[in-house]
């Protein structure tokens, strides 16, 4: 079942430039997990750099909401490079799937990568890269 069809008050959606701020809060656990700095000044400019993109379309995302508050999120960057067999060149590159701690193993995550996923799809963008940390692999 998704995330969608759990209960009332959850919602999937594309993000917009007045999310940004919560995305990188949702990205600064992935960058805790992995042993670096979780808080500080750069979540700012990030939250900047990100409104921008998201504006600009650089950036794609997506919000999961229970309540109106956001408790997970993913993004995905798109830039152009050289054609190659079966893709026009456009890419992707999937990061920040991240679930405040309360709300994990709920299909939250899932539903948010789903989003984004059928997003870059309906784009034709067909060559998509991401990592994953230890915790997240069991998504992809």
């Amino acid at each position: 079942m998704s995330a969608e069809a759990r209960e009332p008050g959850v919602e999937v959606r594309d993000a917009t430039p007045d999310d940004a701020d919560d995305l990188v809060r949702l990205d600064a656990q992935i960058v805790s997990s992995l042993g670096g700095e979780g808080d500080g000044e750069w979540r700012e400019r990030a939250g900047e750099s990100l409104r921008a993109s998201l504006r600009e379309g650089r950036v794609i995302g997506a919000v999961v909401t229970v309540d109106g508050v956001a408790v997970s999120g993913a993004m995905a960057t798109i830039w152009t490079t050289i054609r190659g067999p079966g893709h026009d060149g456009r890419r992707a590159w999937v990061f920040g799937v991240a679930t405040d701690p309360p709300y994990r193993r709920q299909g939250y995550a899932r539903a948010a990568l789903s989003r984004v996923l059928a997003r870059l799809d309906a784009e034709g963008i067909v060559k998509i890269d991401l990592s994953a940390t230890p915790e997240g692999e069991d998504l992809y």
